[in-house]
């Protein structure tokens, strides 16, 4: 090899490592938002352009004279940025089952708003999107994509339900059972009737459809029967396990039960 060649070869790899590098930085940094950090010591409230830098777990923003000042996580009370272009159309899409038009669009979402809220918000409505699709497994991995980040986001807030769920129809019980001891013992506990409804969701599966039934169904339509959100679940799951037992009187009773106390419920449809 020539002196020339071996010139090139090294220019060739310093091309190369050069584009690595702008492409690993491309990667850890994320789009530039405008937006408001809430300072967690004392709310102070600091305008600038947000990005997330993935590789080093921490916030860059930068105000005025192009300085750019960083904060962990724990530092940051609140990350204020406006509602993403295309969000509410995609969120449309996903209720009409319009997921190849939605996904993109979520995708895109959760790249730029990576850590500063509507991250989260598009991650349940993509998880949505494919377990519609009946891929529970990509579900599951974009959820735990941003749980990596944001790790109370599998026990608290809208996206830990379409977590559970996809880990429900997923087969990743002993994941989903870490979860719910986590709800139980940390966790809101207005979500503690759905945890029931959840790991009753495990044994069905299962078919242990007695235990189901008395440890999470018929608790929650007993104890949280004034809660519209969770109880039709419940009483329609119970009718469920009752027909598996071969007893229809007490499924009927379900039957009726939601149709009486929750007639406008989805699952009355």
């Amino acid at each position: 090899m020539t002196d020339k060649q071996k010139i090139c070869n090294i220019r060739s790899v310093k091309t190369v490592l050069t584009m690595v590098v702008i492409l690993f930085a491309a990667v850890s940094q994320s789009l530039a938002i405008q937006g408001i950090v809430v300072k967690s010591a004392n709310n102070e409230r600091m305008k600038g352009d947000i990005r997330w830098h993935q590789s080093k777990k921490e916030y860059l923003i930068t105000g005025k004279n192009n300085v750019t000042m960083t904060f962990k996580p724990s530092q940051v009370a609140k990350v204020i940025v406006s509602r993403p272009t295309g969000f509410d159309k995609a969120v449309k899409d996903v209720a009409a089952k319009r997921y190849d038009a939605a996904l993109p669009v979520l995708n895109k979402i959760m790249s730029d708003y990576k850590m500063m809220g509507w991250d989260v918000k598009a991650t349940r409505y993509a998880a949505e999107a494919q377990l519609g699709m009946k891929n529970p497994k990509k579900a599951i991995l974009l959820c735990e994509e941003l749980i990596r980040n944001n790790p109370k986001a599998a026990y608290q807030g809208e996206m830990a339900e379409i977590y559970w769920q996809a880990l429900v129809e997923g087969g990743r019980t002993a994941t989903l059972r870490k979860v719910m001891a986590k709800v139980i013992k940390d966790g809101p506990r207005e979500l503690v009737p759905l945890v029931q409804i959840r790991r009753a969701d495990v044994d069905m599966k299962a078919g242990k459809y007695k235990k189901a039934l008395v440890d999470g169904y018929l608790r929650t339509a007993v104890f949280f029967a004034e809660d519209k959100r969770y109880a039709p679940e419940a009483i329609y799951k119970a009718m469920e396990c009752f027909q598996q037992l071969n007893e229809p009187t007490n499924a009927e009773k379900m039957r009726k039960k939601l149709m009486t106390d929750f007639p406008n419920s989805e699952y009355n449809k």
